[in-house]
Formats: structure tokens, C-alpha cells, sequence
């Protein structure tokens, strides 16, 4: 899917002039991205453990993952 494709860099108004290779992943936007992130990185939650407890989760939606955790007390700051 992304044979001879490449990226630059872009920080405000400056363009990279250098373009880099891109060697592996999948391209955002097609039909196939989805089904593919579905079958190869769905394991990532699996690997580090969320879902399996009551403070570390992750979830997938077509091509985007987010993970996070949660703390049943709020933290406070000692005011001095």
C-alpha cells in the first residue's frame, strides 16, 4: 500500500527539503486501513496489559487507537 511513497517535514512556515521514505505502515484513508489495523495492531491493548484491570484501558475505533488511565481519587496538592 505504500510502495514509493515518501514525507517531508513541516514546522510552521518551514518545509523540509529532504523527503523521507516511507518503509512500512498503512495509509490513512483507504478502504483497506481499517480491516488491516483490525487484524495487525488490535493485539497492542493485549500486549501492555489494558482492559484487564480497573485502571488501564485502551480502545480501537477503524484506524485510531487511544489509551488511558484512570485513579479513583482525584490528587491533591499540600497547600503550605
Amino acid at each position: 500500500m505504500l510502495h514509493d511513497k515518501c514525507f517531508n517535514t513541516w514546522h510552521g512556515v518551514n518545509l523540509s527539503i529532504e523527503s523521507f521514505p516511507i518503509e512500512e505502515g498503512l495509509q490513512q484513508g483507504t478502504i483497506d486501513s481499517p480491516i488491516f489495523f483490525n487484524l495487525f495492531p488490535a493485539k497492542i491493548p493485549k500486549m501492555f496489559g489494558f482492559n484487564n484491570s480497573n485502571w488501564k484501558f485502551a480502545k480501537a475505533f477503524a484506524d485510531d487507537l487511544i489509551a488511558y488511565l484512570t485513579e479513583s481519587q482525584v490528587p491533591q496538592r499540600r497547600i503550605e
